[in-house]
C-alpha cells in the first residue's frame, strides 16, 4: 500500500469527524503538512456536513441513528494547529472577517490521520475554550459527562 503523501501550502483539504461513519466533514486550506505539524484554514462561509443536532454521549454508540446535514460554518475564521499523534488540536479562532481573537480552542479529539482526500479524527467530546488573551479558560460541554439528578 503505498503511503499518503503530504500536500503543498494552498492545496485543499478535507478535515473530517469519522466514528463509524463520516459525521462532520470541512474544507480546508492546507498552510503547512509536515510530519510533525498540520496547519489547516477554514474561513467563515464554507460548506460542509455536520450533524443535524448535537449527539449525546449515549447517541454516538449508534452512529447509524445520528442525521448529518449539509451546513455552513459561519461564527468564526478558524486556522487548526494539529500534531499528528497528539490527541488533541488547538484552534486559533477570529470573528469572521477580523484581526479580532474570539478564542483559543483545544479540542479533545483521536490523533489526526492522513487519508486521500485530507485529515480524519473522531472528536472526543470535551473540549477546553481559553479566553483571547489566554487568562481564563473554560470546559465546553462539561455538562454532557454530569450524571442526571434523579
Amino acid at each position: 500500500m503505498n503511503p499518503i503523501s503530504f500536500r503543498l501550502a494552498g492545496e485543499n483539504a478535507i478535515l473530517r469527524g469519522v466514528g463509524k461513519k463520516v459525521l462532520w466533514a470541512f474544507p480546508t486550506i492546507v498552510v503547512q503538512d509536515a510530519s510533525d505539524l498540520i496547519v489547516l484554514y477554514m474561513p467563515a462561509g464554507v460548506l460542509g456536513k455536520n450533524v443535524k443536532q448535537k449527539p449525546t454521549p449515549k447517541e454516538y454508540l449508534v452512529e447509524d441513528k445520528i442525521k448529518i446535514v449539509d451546513c455552513q460554518w459561519n461564527r468564526t475564521d478558524v486556522l487548526f494547529l494539529i500534531v499528528p499523534s497528539d490527541s488533541f488540536s488547538t484552534y486559533i479562532m477570529w470573528d469572521t472577517g477580523t484581526k479580532n481573537l474570539d478564542c483559543w480552542y483545544v479540542n479533545l479529539q483521536e490523533p489526526v490521520h492522513r487519508t486521500k482526500i485530507g485529515f480524519d479524527t473522531m472528536d472526543n467530546m470535551l473540549d477546553v475554550v481559553i479566553s483571547p488573551d489566554m487568562t481564563t479558560w473554560e470546559w465546553k460541554d462539561e455538562d454532557e459527562f454530569r450524571k442526571p439528578k434523579k
